[in-house]
């Protein structure tokens, strides 16, 4: 994408070094997009369905704090 402007580069890229490091995992088969707060901790920022009921569960509500492991996929030995 080019931008035309009549701005300077480092005016219209200011503030974007602070951008966070969401990222989508699914938890108990829900999609979710969450955001680093600590170590093996995220917030749940939001929730990624189409289905209704998946808003209900108050564990993955956004701004709630988890407990996260990343699961590594284990490649076999070749």
């Amino acid at each position: 994408m080019i931008i035309y402007s009549v701005m300077p580069p480092e005016w219209r890229l200011a503030g974007l070094e602070g951008v966070s490091q969401r990222f989508y995992d699914t938890i108990d088969g829900i999609p979710v997009e969450l955001l680093p707060v600590g170590e093996n901790k995220v917030q749940v920022s939001r929730i990624i369905s189409t289905d209704p009921r998946d808003f209900l569960h108050p564990q993955l509500q956004p701004g709630r704090v988890l407990m996260y492991a990343r699961r590594e996929e284990l490649l076999p030995n070749t």
